[in-house]
């Protein structure tokens, strides 16, 4: 896969440790030296100490590296760009990483950011070959270039769903259904559409789903770690803070991408926030009564396969969240997952509610992928909505990727309409926002108040093996803080690859790291997700030339609350038996050998913008729900003010913070939607 480039983030939630490369964002200049082999070696010394490693080893990190980084234009221009701060002149090696880690702390972004993704490629490739295998003690897996199955076309055959073909046509400037009108049209695919569109289908409606990004037979590849199944590839940041965000972009939504830890919309934390809701009459006391959630929440568990973990799932990294936990009087639990018991395979909405619609015999759901929708088509004459504006969507050509789902003639250039008795928007909280917002400037309220869910890491380095990667990576959660206005946090565990982890040590210098990573295999790590505030200045927003801009900076109040608990994590790092901690943070030095040294690092921080890895994967709020169209966007039955067939039903009508990870939650909304619709 292509590298994007820039910040290495550590994503917890919903991707273990993940990593992200934004210097696809930054504005580089367009001319570069050639990059030579002679360029690759300079830049090679600055980012490995070679001196003390076997010689044929690194000369083979070497070659691998060139190999990777002279077919990147994006890192070739970064190369170009810093070669002048680092190269040039009679400089000693060291002189070099000196120079190079001042880059990073530089106020000017550009050099800033290029400085801090050309340092995660060369440590991300360098960690993939034999020489980074030898330094960590864990070969790079088979899949680490995301494909499960060596023939992919033996796989794709064997498992092709035969779905119904021959029933869409062109006429005019509409893409029809022969024969029969659309009864409901969903635009998104993610938990909650696929919940209305199996429950529509079986009720005897004609649906057709709408999906901006690819159908990926499910388990054909590695879904949570192909970057081009998310929006924007994963590289959407936050303006005013930096902040990396993630939205699913594919068949499943984030269902398909995430790593499925199961938060039940029954839970304490959840309740707490539904209850203030009602209380606060923003949403309708009847459909969030706790029965009626209960009831909804019991049918998408045996529908998905949600299961909460045995003890024995439990692997060495998850234990030392488990451990520290007990030590500081915080009850930790297990969590509820949505994969298999003995393989541990992902259970995705696609799979589990996408496809068989599809393959209903009698009434069978119609999937567009690959098809991006521009606007909602409003009726000028009276409130309701005829249908959507489209065009082809950006393709990637992706293993496991399935095309031409119902032999659709879809255009590949301009747009064209899909008309629809009713409309429903289950594009997230990004995209339906993006789309509100493009249709009109009639919906004011769109885009305001987004949360985030910002999360951070802590990592600990043992005296034992921890070996992160073996087992299920992630079964343990600590939510005893989360409720409390002080604190309002969830621990969540998880693991990361060392090149991952080599990248993300921010702060360090090189040497530092690479001392972190020989103890790799005694490394563990998890996350603090904040459960952050609602803020009008926080917001997603379409400007005059179409480019959306997500506007986000924590709170001061939430600054001190994301503070106490990266202080708790590192407590309860120590507590557990770490002798060293790592926060991801270039404000300080970021390594630390005891509670004291970490405590003053910690409570100096101002989580300026590049500067933290601190990641979102759970936006919310941006449509919201309420009993007042001057400050909500749908009312209380899920519809758009002020138009009759026209719908939301997503986690961006949450009035705040559900409390949690959201994905169950937005799965029971689809399902108490649903329920309001009678069989036909």
């Amino acid at each position: 896969m292509k590298c994007l480039f820039l910040i290495v983030i550590f994503v917890f939630i919903p991707i273990a440790f993940g990593s992200e490369h934004v210097l696809n964002n930054l504005n580089l200049p367009k001319s570069h030296d050639e990059f030579s082999l002679e360029n690759n070696d300079s830049f090679f010394d600055v980012f490995c100490p070679c001196s003390s490693f076997d010689k044929s080893l690194v000369n083979e990190a070497k070659e691998l590296t060139f190999k990777k980084i002279s077919k990147d234009k994006k890192a070739i221009l970064a190369a170009s760009f810093l070669k002048p701060f680092v190269l040039s002149g009679k400089k000693t090696i060291q002189e070099r990483r000196e120079i190079f880690h001042r880059l990073m702390l530089k106020k000017i972004t550009l050099i800033k950011l290029s400085a801090i993704g050309l340092r995660y490629l060369y440590l991300d490739a360098i960690f993939k070959t034999p020489l980074g295998e030898k330094i960590s003690g864990l070969k790079v897996p088979h899949d680490h270039q995301n494909f499960l199955h060596d023939v992919i076309e033996d796989f794709t055959e064997k498992t092709l769903p035969q779905f119904k073909k021959g029933h869409l046509e062109m006429v005019g400037g509409d893409l029809k259904l022969k024969g029969e009108d659309i009864d409901y049209l969903i635009v998104g695919s993610g938990p909650a559409a696929a919940v209305i569109g199996y429950e529509l289908v079986h009720k005897g409606y004609t649906v057709v789903m709408v999906e901006q990004g690819p159908f990926v037979i499910p388990h054909s590849v590695k879904t949570t770690q192909v970057q081009e199944l998310k929006e924007n590839k994963g590289s959407r940041l936050a303006k005013g803070s930096g902040i990396i965000i993630k939205n699913g972009q594919t068949a499943g939504g984030g269902t398909t991408v995430n790593i499925d830890l199961a938060f039940p919309p029954t839970e304490e934390s959840v309740r707490f926030r539904m209850n203030a809701w009602i209380k606060e009459g923003q949403v309708d006391p009847e459909l969030f009564d706790v029965t009626k959630i209960s009831k909804a929440y019991d049918w998408v568990k045996r529908k998905i396969g949600t299961r909460e973990l045995d003890a024995d799932e439990v692997n060495p990294n998850n234990q030392i969240l488990w451990d520290g936990s007990l030590k500081i009087g915080a009850t930790p639990r297990r969590y509820y997952l949505n994969r298999e018991h003995e393989t541990h395979k992902k259970l995705s909405a696609l799979e589990k509610l996408i496809i068989p619609a599809m393959l209903h015999k009698k009434n069978p759901l119609t999937f567009l992928s690959e098809v991006q929708v521009e606007k909602v088509l409003l009726n000028k004459k009276n409130s309701n909505v005829i249908g959507v504006k489209c065009s082809r969507a950006k393709s990637w050509p992706l293993e496991g990727k399935l095309t031409n789902l119902h032999d659709e003639i879809v255009p590949s250039e301009g747009s064209f309409n899909l008309k629809a008795r009713n409309v429903i928007l289950s594009a997230g909280s990004l995209g339906s926002s993006v789309i509100l917002q493009k249709s009109s400037n009639k919906f004011k309220n769109s885009g305001k108040g987004v949360i985030f869910h910002p999360s951070m890491a802590v990592l600990g380095v043992f005296d034992k093996d921890i070996r992160n990667q073996e087992g299920l990576t992630t079964s343990v959660f600590n939510d005893y803080f989360v409720t409390n206005p002080d604190h309002g946090y969830i621990f969540e565990s998880a693991s990361a690859y060392p090149w991952t982890i080599a990248g993300g040590i921010f702060g360090g210098q090189i040497e530092d790291t690479f001392d972190i990573m020989k103890n790799y295999q005694s490394i563990a790590g998890f996350g603090i997700m904040l459960v952050d505030s609602v803020s009008p200045k926080n917001k997603v927003d379409v400007n005059l030339f179409n480019k959306v801009k997500v506007h986000y900076q924590l709170t001061d109040h939430d600054k001190q609350r994301l503070k106490n608990g990266l202080l708790k994590a590192s407590e309860m790092m120590f507590k557990a038996g770490a002798k060293k901690i790592i926060i991801p943070t270039f404000e300080s030095h970021n390594i630390f050998s005891n509670y004291k040294e970490a405590h003053q690092a910690i409570e100096k921080l101002k989580f300026k913008k590049f500067q933290n890895a601190i990641s979102s994967a759970h936006m919310q709020s941006t449509n919201k729900m309420g009993n007042n169209p001057e400050s909500s966007v749908v009312d209380h039955q899920f519809r758009v003010w002020n138009y009759s067939n026209f719908f939301i039903v997503d986690g961006s009508i949450f009035p705040t913070s559900v409390g949690a990870n959201p994905m169950q939650s937005i799965y029971t909304m689809g399902k108490i939607f649903a329920d309001t619709i009678p069989a036909k």
